[in-house]
């Protein structure tokens, strides 16, 4: 069985750090892509608790601390 809701962007990132600390460069590349795509594409520029894959609306929290993740992830990827 495959999750299918909701994404968080911070297990994301503990995700992307494993895939980083194993070597797996390029796919912990392709999911910052993915990451920052589900971000940059919010016509509301805020930060969301959680983001839908299914749905571009976003019925949750705006500007949780948590996402803040991005920025690190940022740093990850460019100064690596």
């Amino acid at each position: 069985m495959w999750w299918n809701g909701l994404i968080w962007l911070h297990w994301d990132y503990l995700v992307f750090a494993g895939l980083r600390n194993y070597h797996y460069d390029t796919l912990a590349e392709q999911l910052a892509g993915r990451m920052m795509l589900a971000v940059s594409t919010q016509s509301s520029h805020r930060f969301w608790e959680s983001y839908s894959p299914d749905s571009p609306v976003q019925e949750r929290p705006s500007n949780y601390i948590w996402d803040s993740i991005m920025a690190k992830v940022l740093i990850d990827v460019y100064t690596r």
